[in-house]
């Protein structure tokens, strides 16, 4: 596992450095060519965009951290695994609404997994690699069947914490935050939980944290 630069992670909207991590199979043309197409999916002028652009990229960059050697498929499914998003929360965050997040991510899992596998399809990216990412965001919301799905919880949970926690408190509130922090934190594999220490958290969000592992 390559060490995190705890400045690098952090829920208290300071900036963040733009040095990415790459491996073998990112450091690539074909890889540049997914990021640019990834950005331009954005309306950067948009907040909640941008925000889940930041996610997307953090995800990815949280998945290099705890697997250096991870191949092509589960990075490219960290960068589209909410890529859904577009579609129908621009405005407004749903998520913050539901009351059971497993069927509400289900359900959007399966809608994001047929975007990312046609934009993929588009770029050039190979056919088994496509379905691979497809397969990988339909499922990211379960553990238990499959590694890399769990490497891809584990890494979009720990950017949750990093980059949006604090703005989910804000946004929502208490007690809906505590529910999602609680959610969250279930996800995590024991490896990524060792990883929180790492993260900056907001003081009221790690007092939520806190209150849950007790």
């Amino acid at each position: 596992m390559w060490p995190i630069p705890k400045h690098r992670i952090t829920s208290l909207g300071g900036a963040r450095l733009e040095v990415r991590l790459k491996n073998d199979v990112s450091a690539t043309a074909l890889f540049d060519r997914v990021l640019v197409v990834h950005a331009g999916l954005f309306d950067m002028n948009a907040p909640h965009a941008k925000s889940d652009h930041e996610h997307a990229i953090d995800t990815w960059q949280w998945m290099l951290r705890l697997d250096h050697r991870v191949g092509l498929g589960p990075q490219l499914a960290a960068l589209f695994h909410d890529v859904e998003r577009l579609e129908r929360e621009a405005e407004r965050r749903a998520g913050g609404c539901a009351r059971d997040y497993q069927s509400f991510d289900d359900a959007r899992a399966r809608r994001g997994s047929e975007i990312a596998h046609g934009v993929l399809l588009d770029v050039g990216v190979s056919v088994d690699v496509c379905r691979r990412v497809r397969a990988l965001i339909a499922s990211h919301d379960r553990r238990g069947r499959d590694p890399d799905v769990d490497l891809l919880n584990d890494a979009a949970a720990l950017s949750f914490f990093a980059l949006g926690s604090a703005c989910y408190l804000d946004d929502f509130g208490p007690e809906q935050a505590r529910r999602k922090i609680a959610y969250t934190l279930e996800r995590l594999g024991s490896r990524a939980k060792r990883q929180l220490v790492h993260v900056n958290l907001r003081p009221d969000v790690a007092e939520h944290l806190r209150a849950l592992e007790r």
